[in-house]
């Protein structure tokens, strides 16, 4: 069998956050870029046994309890995940099965809690806030790709987003909870030829978007009526 897989993990982030004057060690901004690229004529994998996989897989694990900002405390993050698999030239014969996959995974929990105290209704006591994008690509333009047995052709986009701004402990002043989710989902074949028993394509995404905000005992703008629901 031949294997061939580019894989990145960012859990830790880049650019730490400021809590009360010092930089955390934790980021903000998580990045994962993978791609796996055939482009030359004379390129050539042959497995004359057994199968063979390309897989390009990114995967962003986001977890924030937040940082104080003045009266209030915010989670923010912001993920792009990115994966491909680029195949306009050369060879791909394997004997058994073909897998040809690009696979984006994002996952983010971000989490803040407002604080007591606050007698300022017109600010926000907590902020919540996650902007991702996640986009698995495979383009075929061209080449020559022979299995034995099944081909398939996929890209594959799952993105879990639970988001929360909790104002439960807060006094008075607004909780915001916010996701944006971006990116789209591709696998496209507009040239080369593809011979095998069996060939599937497809593109497929999963995202779910959770945003919950509940608000402090005062609400804001006098608008709160002592309940946090």
């Amino acid at each position: 069998d031949i294997t061939i897989k580019a894989s990145m993990l960012d859990d830790e982030g880049v650019i730490g956050t400021y809590t009360e004057g010092y930089l955390d060690d934790e980021g903000f901004i998580f990045t994962a870029d993978t791609l796996i690229s055939m482009t030359d004529a004379g390129a050539r994998l042959e497995s004359a046994s057994g199968d063979i996989s390309l897989l390009a897989e990114s995967t962003l694990t986001i977890e924030e309890d937040g940082f104080s900002l003045s009266s209030f405390n915010i989670a923010f993050a912001i993920g792009i995940s990115n994966a491909g698999v680029n195949i306009s030239n050369g060879v791909i014969d394997a004997n058994g099965n073909l897998s040809i996959e690009a696979k984006s995974t994002v996952t983010s929990t971000l989490t803040t809690e407002a604080e007591g105290g606050e007698s300022d209704d017109s600010t926000d006591a907590a902020v919540a806030s996650a902007i991702l994008f996640s986009s698995p690509v495979v383009t075929i333009s061209g080449g020559d790709i022979d299995a034995g047995g099944n081909a398939s052709i996929k890209a594959t986009n799952t993105v879990t987003a639970n988001t929360t701004a909790d104002g439960t402990d807060g006094d008075m002043g607004g909780t915001v909870a916010f996701n944006l989710l971006l990116g789209g989902t591709s696998a496209t074949v507009s040239g080369g030829t593809i011979d095998a028993d069996a060939v599937t394509i497809q593109a497929s995404s999963d995202r779910t978007a959770n945003a919950t905000s509940k608000a402090t005992a005062g609400g804001a703008n006098e608008s709160g009526d002592g309940s946090n629901e």
